[in-house]
């Protein structure tokens, strides 16, 4: 694989990092129809760069916002006294889930439950925070779209979206070194049937988001787009207005569109009561 390439991705990474609060924007707008933002209890795990959290606590949330990244934790512990709202920052480490027993409103699993060796276990921890009847908002890219299989959403590879995690790494780090051997972090993609298995097993009902993402999207790309051409194609389909035909084709359905076709999930998903 060229420099070129690895350049291209890089390039990716470094514009999807600089539209995080531009993401948290549309997660804030998809949780508001459900949920009062303002006073509300959220947890961001897997934050990142805190650009969802930051949103959300000038909205008037108060999040507690959770990850593994020192470095993302410190910067975000920075800026929260510049923050409108409550933001409080924790290491992974360092945040005991069983002092936050049922306590949240929502929690925010963004860009993240592909990441984790145990999908399942931080499911469960999240049910075990939120209160019932609480919300899960989750997006995850979708491992059997024949999309990623072109060109998957990490590395832009072909067919790395179907690897699992170890030979992800092989691939991406002993390979073609485009990352440490030491990185543990490598991404395995989840299908629909899977994430269906995950959810309702740890205490959740969810349904899909596709078409409200799409809608609010296309007003706002870098909300949803981090590849330059991703950006003027949505821009080019609003100038011309055929956006307005594609959404009527997007719909909320666990079918073979989102099954085979849909390149990332938008989930929201909520807490069963019948759970302790």
């Amino acid at each position: 694989m060229s420099a070129l390439q690895l350049e291209i991705n890089n390039r990716k990474w470094q514009i999807y990092k600089s539209n995080a609060r531009q993401r948290g924007q549309m997660v804030c707008h998809l949780l508001q129809s459900r949920l009062a933002i303002d006073g509300a209890r959220i947890l961001d795990y897997g934050c990142g760069e805190g650009g969802t959290a930051t949103v959300l606590a000038n909205a008037g949330a108060r999040v507690d916002a959770v990850d593994l990244d020192e470095v993302q934790i410190a910067a975000l512990k920075n800026a929260g006294s510049h923050i409108g709202g409550t933001l409080n920052a924790f290491r992974l480490d360092d945040y005991d889930f069983s002092r936050h027993a049922h306590t949240y409103d929502a929690a925010i699993l963004q860009d993240t439950l592909e990441h984790l060796n145990d999908p399942r276990n931080a499911l469960k921890a999240l049910r075990s925070v939120l209160r019932d009847g609480g919300w899960l908002y989750l997006c995850t890219p979708n491992r059997l779209s024949v999309l990623n299989w072109l060109a998957d959403p990490h590395y832009s590879l072909p067919l790395v979206a179907l690897l699992p995690r170890p030979a992800v790494k092989k691939v991406v780090a002993d390979l073609l070194h485009w990352r440490p051997p030491q990185k543990t972090d490598f991404p395995q993609l989840l299908s629909l049937q899977s994430l269906h298995r995950l959810l309702t097993t740890t205490g959740f009902s969810w349904r899909l988001l596709q078409r409200e993402a799409f809608d609010y999207a296309m007003q706002n790309p870098s909300s949803l787009w981090n590849h330059p051409w991703h950006l003027s194609i949505a821009a080019k389909m609003h100038q011309i207005g055929i956006d307005r035909p594609l959404a009527a084709l997007l719909h909320n359905h666990p079918d073979t569109l989102n099954t085979w076709l849909c390149p990332s999930w938008f989930v929201i998903a909520r807490a069963d009561r019948r759970c302790s």
